[in-house]
């Protein structure tokens, strides 16, 4: 026990002779510290990452050490105090961290970051963040990540005041910048984004196999319609054209097809649900819609379609004609989307091939605008098209804002402006006999293809998201990609936290 009296005594003494020659200073302490890291580059990164990798990770580190601080102090004969601890632990980091930022700013703002990164990762990679739900739209995208580094820049301004007032200060201030940057970063992660992939749309051959195991599952059901009900479902056709004024002379047509059915209602034709619907496209197909029998015709579809709809047990010497209405209905939808996907697929490839044909491929968006735009414009391959499709095909026709002024851009930069600027650039070339003018003359006309390829690229994001919504049926909804939003992740995180310093400087 004496012994250990002894070691305390001289402890006391030692530090009573440091404060006789000027006291405690965190700067006499960070000169120790700084033995024993080292100054230099590498050591201020480190340090810098450690100190600063989380909200308030200065005080949580003081924090913990306080206790041992205290105790090492009431060793010495100074008594235990850990709020005394602390502020002397705070004041030291906050002279490491200075002399740091003063020697090394580049690596000690590489340290904070990557250590704010690496500490906030776990939180991320656990799905706490904003961004994890995130469609590739710019309204999305913006506004999660301004949300998201609207609360990163909080939690390090707050981190980084002294006191209350301070900190709310320093917290309102790293939520503004960290918001910007964050709605920043979400606005350039929209560029590329929101492709659809080949996977997602299925294949011209895979449609017609789902149309063909649709179609094979009805004539599976067996039914087969008594020629009693067929002939009456014939009766209510021919009574409701005389009805409407059927013109044998005027619509040639409607009064072929009906006169067919009569004459089959008459031999006793007991037709299965297959054969009633292959009637049904006949009438689709030989009655377009810039006929003057269209009128009947889709009148005599729509009988057929009540009657399937609405057959009874009684109606059907074999099956259940209850089941009918589904089925075929599954099929038919089946087989609009395998004829409508064929349809498009056809446009865009005569389009490719022409325009390899006539310009080395360099203007096909505008030869697939003009193919699309004729689906639309033709009755007889626009109605196959319900709303959704024919808004989605007349988005890749009319293009976005964005797509079409890169577009012009593009045109104008490798075309008169293009010209423009190179003969300028030869002309100040051999005014001045400097060479160096002619270096820029190519400029215009690179810009303008990567405008251009811009350009294409959303028009061929906007093809692809009309080809899955009518292969598939459903307008999709493509996530964004993990690596994308890792990026953005990164550089809304790494914004937030490191701005408000540089701005507040």
């Amino acid at each position: 026990m004496d012994e250990l009296e002894a070691i305390r005594l001289r402890a006391k003494a030692r530090r009573r002779k440091a404060e006789a020659q000027g006291g405690w200073s965190p700067g006499s302490e960070a000169d120790l510290a700084e033995r024993i890291t080292g100054t230099g580059t590498f050591a201020d990164m480190t340090g810098s990452g450690i100190a600063k990798a989380v909200p308030f990770g200065d005080e949580i580190a003081s924090a913990a050490n306080a206790p041992f601080r205290a105790a090492r102090e009431w060793w010495q004969g100074d008594g235990f105090d850990v709020g005394r601890a602390y502020d002397r632990n705070m004041q030291v980091e906050a002279e490491l961290q200075r002399r740091r930022e003063e020697r090394s700013p580049i690596a000690s703002t590489v340290g904070t970051v990557a250590g704010g990164l690496g500490a906030s990762a776990p939180l991320v990679k656990g799905g706490v963040s904003l961004l994890q739900g995130a469609r590739p739209t710019l309204p999305s995208l913006m506004g999660r990540g301004a949300a998201e580094g609207a609360a990163y820049g909080a939690a390090y301004g707050a981190g980084e005041g002294r006191g209350l007032e301070d900190r709310a200060k320093n917290a309102g201030w790293g939520a503004a910048i960290g918001a910007g940057t964050g709605a920043a970063t979400g606005a350039l992660a929209r560029i590329g984004a929101g492709r659809v992939t080949d996977d997602a749309i299925p294949s011209v051959e895979q449609l017609q196999a789902a149309k063909n195991a649709a179609y094979d599952a009805t004539d599976a059901l067996g039914i087969r319609y008594k020629p009693d009900t067929y002939r009456n479902l014939v009766v209510d056709i021919v009574s409701d054209a005389r009805s409407k004024n059927l013109n044998p002379q005027r619509h040639p047509r409607a009064a072929s097809l009906i006169d067919d059915m009569i004459k089959e209602a008459r031999s006793g034709t007991a037709p299965t649900l297959r054969q009633l619907d292959e009637f049904r496209q006949i009438v689709y197909r030989d009655i377009g819609p810039d006929s003057a029998d269209q009128f009947f015709g889709n009148r005599i579809v729509s009988k057929i379609d009540d009657f399937i709809d609405n057959a009874r047990l009684g109606d059907a010497l074999t099956g259940d004609p209850t089941t009918a209405g589904d089925a075929v209905k599954h099929a038919r939808e089946l087989n609009r989307r395998y004829r409508n996907a064929q349809t498009v697929h056809t446009a865009m490839e005569k389009a490719e091939r022409r325009a390899m044909a006539n310009n080395s491929g360099g203007n096909v968006e505008n030869k697939v605008r003009q193919n699309l735009a004729n689906l639309l414009d033709r009755p007889a391959t626009a109605r196959f098209f319900n709303d959704a499709e024919k808004k989605a095909l007349e988005k890749v026709i009319r293009g976005t804002r964005g797509q079409n002024a890169a577009r012009s851009l593009g045109n104008w930069a490798k075309g008169f402006g293009g010209h423009s600027f190179a003969g300028g650039s030869v002309a100040a070339a051999l005014m001045t006999g400097n060479p160096l003018p002619l270096a820029g003359a190519a400029v215009p006309y690179m810009a303008g293809s990567g405008l251009k390829a811009v350009s294409r690229g959303i028009g061929s994001a906007n093809e692809r998201i009309a080809e899955a919504l009518i292969a598939g049926g459903k307008m999709p909804m493509p996530a964004l990609d993990p690596t994308r939003k890792a990026i953005v992740d990164l550089l809304t995180r790494g914004g937030a936290q490191t701005l408000p310093g540089y701005t507040g400087q």
